[in-house]
């Protein structure tokens, strides 16, 4: 059951807690339009937020009610996903514009990470382990693809390997419309 928290002329606020964790429905007025936020925090404390913004109070308030009827996505919880390269998927947090991801290739010890910043064009920076530079392509072809970030026109992915040498690389590849240009 969702709860009122507050609600005044600038600021509408519901909050509802579960065995799950715990979702809260924000509305705030800045510069005379509304900013919703939905916010869920798991008890894993994992955070998934969706915003959305709206004109006037009333469209506001639409918004808050069509936020509050909405089932719990199965995203909320910390998303894993395994493939038959062997890659294991784990969403570490997401924010407004950022995400973070590791990902283990075949039970492999080594964690390698992908963080997303979502802005004009999508950035992706992954720090893979060294040893998998020869699948690199395979690699990022799949988490281009399950991530979803081929659904930008324009996308900028930089590698960065890593070994137990303590020795890092850095290598560039840009994407556009999905053709590569190192």
């Amino acid at each position: 059951m969702w709860k009122k928290i507050c609600d005044s002329q600038d600021l509408i606020s519901y909050q509802k807690r579960s065995k799950q964790g715990e979702s809260r429905i924000e509305a705030r007025l800045s510069d005379n339009a509304w900013s919703i936020y939905k916010i869920h925090r798991s008890a894993k404390k994992d955070q998934h937020v969706q915003e959305y913004k709206a004109e006037q109070r009333k469209d506001a308030l639409k918004i808050i009610e069509q936020l509050k009827q909405e089932k719990p996505s199965p995203q909320i919880e910390k998303y894993a996903y395994q493939d038959a390269l062997g890659i294991k998927l784990q969403r570490e947090f997401k924010e407004y514009d950022v995400e973070k991801w590791s990902f283990m290739i075949h039970n492999d010890p080594h964690v390698n990470i992908v963080f997303v910043r979502f802005a004009e064009h999508i950035e992706a920076d992954i720090i893979l382990n060294s040893k998998y530079r020869m699948i690199q392509r395979k690699i990022l072809d799949h988490l281009v693809e399950v991530l979803r970030l081929n659904e930008s026109p324009q996308l900028r992915i930089t590698v960065y390997y890593y070994s137990d040498k303590h020795h890092t690389e850095k290598h560039h590849a840009y994407l556009f419309g999905g053709v590569e240009l190192s």
